[in-house]
């Protein structure tokens, strides 16, 4: 009843942000003298009127931006119940009883408690409010500027044969399509998200900084291409690049980078362990797992698995398997795409293995030296960490796992 009642009051919260900046939007009245400075200026003051048009737009404003308040409500009220339930039985399935199973119940309510979502969704719903504000009334915003050229917008490097007016133009167009791409990868997000149970209250802030960020990425990125355009570029591209550059903020970075050339070294050191690189992972895994501080491979390999398992929505068997590979990644680098092509996916398929011939023969497959080989594999078999992953897969029933206990009575 009392995360109902907070709910509720999320929804009210978020309903008053929303009237509010309506009401300023609808009665916003455009100056006369900044309506009629430019020809440029394509709405006059007489012509702002609450009209039906105006209307329809200011609703759909209204209802994208409570998209993020709705989901806030619905997680706590329906999705959150189902999440106690899957986490006691995860914690039964690691081997604890039930009764301790249900004493960690209330940790999951502490962590999800509805009065700390209401400043987050507040900000996400203000981020979306001023996103879908640029997309559905720039025309607005750009008349209201009148003679005034903003260097936010026009940049440092103009054309002097083109119009500043261009440049505005063009510039509000890489930024709105910039928030706009940032708004639906949140939007996306959060549902995946609230599907897997995993919503808390600092995903809506995130959002919100997201949104802000990709926006001013995606209109630096067009700025950088616009001075200094490659073979395969046209400002025709300015509003695709823009948008995915709001859906993917970090990679548009990594464009910078490469274009700038100051911090490429660091790039080709970040690109050398990329979680990318393991099999099944995604983009929206990368982003969840870097919310854990788990950004590249070796803090894969040496994370805390139990705090993986009880705080992302990953099950406990693909967790392992991540870890595993990250494992072998580590003692074999550029050499494990072959040994995958092997059938050495992990760690555990390594350990299994256990014909010395065998060995020699995937060693020399792989191009690696058998004697690597056959050292990491004694290792990994010794290792007390790797000891506990197995001991997890085999309550788990992960046949490979009982592969690898045999291999290891049998050596």
């Amino acid at each position: 009843m009392a995360q109902n009642g907070l709910a509720k009051k999320i929804g009210y919260w978020a309903f008053a942000l929303l009237i509010l900046v309506l009401y300023y939007q609808g009665c916003w009245p455009l100056e006369p003298e900044a309506a009629a400075v430019e020809p440029r200026a394509r709405l006059k003051a007489e012509d702002l009127s609450f009209d039906l048009m105006r209307a329809m737009r200011l609703i759909g404003m209204a209802a994208f931006s409570s998209y993020m308040a709705l989901t806030a409500i619905s997680f706590l009220r329906f999705r959150l119940p189902k999440k106690e339930r899957d986490y006691a039985r995860t914690l039964r399935a690691l081997g604890m009883d039930r009764n301790a199973a249900d004493a960690y119940i209330p940790a999951v309510r502490d962590e999800y408690t509805g009065r700390d979502y209401i400043l987050p969704v507040a900000a996400a719903t203000f981020a979306s409010l001023m996103t879908f504000r640029l997309l559905l009334f720039h025309d607005e915003m750009l008349a209201s500027f009148g003679q005034q050229e903003p260097m936010l917008l026009q940049g440092l490097a103009t054309d002097p044969d083109e119009h500043p007016w261009l440049a505005q133009d063009r510039s509000m167009f890489a930024a709105m399509m910039g928030f706009l791409g940032a708004f639906m990868w949140c939007a996306r997000d959060i549902a995946r998200r609230m599907d897997a149970g995993d919503l808390p209250p600092t995903v809506y802030y995130r959002a919100s900084l997201r949104i802000v960020f990709a926006g001013f990425t995606a209109l630096v990125l067009a700025w950088v291409l616009d001075a200094s355009p490659t073979d395969d570029y046209t400002r025709a591209f300015v509003p695709a690049i823009a948008f995915l550059a709001g859906m993917t903020p970090e990679q548009a970075l990594r464009v910078l980078k490469d274009r700038v050339g100051v911090f490429s070294r660091d790039h080709d050191q970040e690109a050398a362990l990329a979680l990318e690189q393991l099999e099944g992972f995604s983009l929206f895994h990368k982003v969840r797992m870097a919310e854990e501080g788990v950004d590249n491979i070796q803090n894969l390999a040496e994370a805390n698995l139990t705090k993986l398992l009880l705080r992302t929505p990953f099950a406990p068997r693909q967790l392992i398997d991540w870890v595993a590979q990250a494992k072998l990644f580590l003692y074999f680098r550029a050499e494990t795409t072959t040994l995958r092509q092997w059938g050495v996916r992990t760690a555990f398929d390594l350990m299994a293995i256990d014909d010395e011939d065998r060995v020699t023969a995937l060693a020399e497959a792989a191009g690696a030296p058998p004697l690597k080989l056959d050292l990491a594999r004694r290792r990994l078999r010794g290792d007390p960490e790797m000891r506990r992953l197995l001991a997890l897969y085999d309550r788990l029933g992960v046949p490979a796992v009982r592969r690898v206990a045999a291999a290891e009575r049998s050596a």
